[in-house]
């Protein structure tokens, strides 16, 4: 017969706890994603985009011209680090 030692056997407890979990999880969870609703939400299959870290990075003035806004488009929003 073949016989766990306490390890083995705490660690084979904690492995069927997790799955136990996680497939709970799984069946309790929803399916599908609910469409976003509010003043700034995507129309739907858009993307709503915020691009930001600096100005070199935003682009879009005239002290910088080689950046998010200079080679893709406008964004949603623009967040700057100060």
């Amino acid at each position: 017969m073949f016989h766990l030692c306490r390890y083995e056997e705490l660690t084979m407890k904690k492995y069927l706890l997790c799955l136990t979990l996680f497939v709970s999880s799984l069946i309790t969870c929803p399916t599908g994603f609910a469409q976003i609703q509010g003043r700034f939400a995507p129309s739907p299959g858009k993307v709503l985009i915020f691009a930001g870290q600096d100005n070199a990075s935003v682009g879009g003035t005239s002290g910088h011209r080689n950046g998010y806004v200079d080679n893709i488009s406008v964004p949603a929003g623009i967040t700057h680090y100060v």
